[in-house]
């Protein structure tokens, strides 16, 4: 901390932000300063032209004030939903200025993509959303999608949203004030502790269950690789000096049950990502996942999750962010929420 001046953020809402992004965010900072029983962060919700802005659940949400590039902000959270587009006009003017102050330039949800967008994550972990990774990997492959819950340095800060805000601002509570108040911060919330940056949205998915035989491990690795082009598991085995017996046998004592059926798990928890997050015809899916047949996929697919590929898919699927088209307006967006 810097004495007695507290850690200021300017937090500009983008139309459609997530409010519960929002929350995320101040709530922890807001505990911080009472826990701490003193003004350890302010903050001021900001809005290019002072007006509200509509969340994406329809709430129209009042703002302190403008974003103003020579406002001496010692950070700026971009503050947008996961179905926005990329923010363009007014709010990369104001990231820019801060960027060039050498502010803190953070972006909480489709916020954090909007960020590397526009060209401030370069050589930084993008943290995005599972269900809008694969999307963004096809929109952007010039930019490298993490799976991580938020990124921190000196100067940006980025995170896939929901419950990794909190995450992120108890780092930043942790690095300005130390973990003791982060800790605290977490008790008042019911959040079990502040988990690190690079650990998984989803534990279960990227590792089903502790590991106790480092071959385990490494064969696991190797069929995330080989989701795409699937290797018979005898293969798997012969890699770490044991035949398909034998890695059975360890598969069984340490995870409770065959290499085969975790593979084939995995295989179909990819396809479910892809069918949630992008538009790849069935069949697509079912190639790119390793399956030779769209019949067997299917069948497969059912048997897991107990719905077919096609009812896996929204009925109506909300847009994805392009982060190539154009960005709507102010205006427009409100008007449009408005209708």
């Amino acid at each position: 901390m810097r004495g007695s001046v507290p850690f200021t953020l300017g937090i500009l809402l983008v139309p459609g932000f997530s409010v519960l992004g929002l929350a995320a965010l101040i709530e922890p900072l807001r505990l911080a300063n009472h826990v701490a029983d003193r003004a350890l962060f302010a903050w001021r919700t900001l809005s290019p032209d002072g007006a509200p802005v509509v969340a994406s659940s329809g709430f129209a949400v009042g703002v302190d004030g403008t974003g103003d590039p020579d406002a001496a902000f010692d950070g700026l959270v971009l503050c947008a939903g996961g179905e926005v587009e990329a923010p363009d006009g007014p709010y990369t003017e104001l990231i820019a200025a801060s960027a060039r102050r050498g502010a803190l330039v953070a972006g909480i949800d489709g916020g954090a993509e909007g960020l590397a967008a526009a060209g401030h994550l370069a050589d930084r972990p993008v943290p995005v959303h599972w269900r809008r990774r694969e999307h963004f990997a096809l929109c952007r492959p010039d930019l490298a999608a993490s799976d991580g819950l938020f990124d921190l340095s000196d100067t940006r800060a980025s995170s896939a949203g929901g419950m990794a805000v909190v995450d992120l601002a108890l780092a930043l509570i942790q690095r300005q004030a130390g973990r003791d108040i982060a800790v605290s911060v977490c008790d008042e919330l019911l959040h079990q502790r502040p988990r690190a940056a690079g650990e998984p949205q989803r534990p279960g998915a990227a590792a089903p269950v502790p590991q106790h035989d480092p071959r385990i491990a490494h064969v696991i690795a190797m069929m995330r690789t080989a989701i795409g082009a699937p290797r018979p598991i005898h293969a798997f085995a012969a890699d770490v000096g044991l035949s398909s017996r034998q890695l059975e046998r360890l598969f069984l004592r340490d995870l409770g049950c065959s290499p085969g059926a975790v593979f084939l798990d995995m295989r179909l928890d990819r396809a479910r990502d892809l069918l949630a997050g992008t538009d790849q015809p069935i069949a697509s899916v079912a190639r790119d996942c390793g399956f030779v047949s769209q019949s067997h996929f299917s069948k497969a697919f059912r048997d897991r999750f107990g719905l077919s590929p096609g009812e896996a898919r929204q009925p109506v699927r909300p847009p994805r962010p392009s982060w190539r088209a154009p960005a709507v307006s102010i205006g427009t967006a409100a008007s449009t929420a408005d209708a």
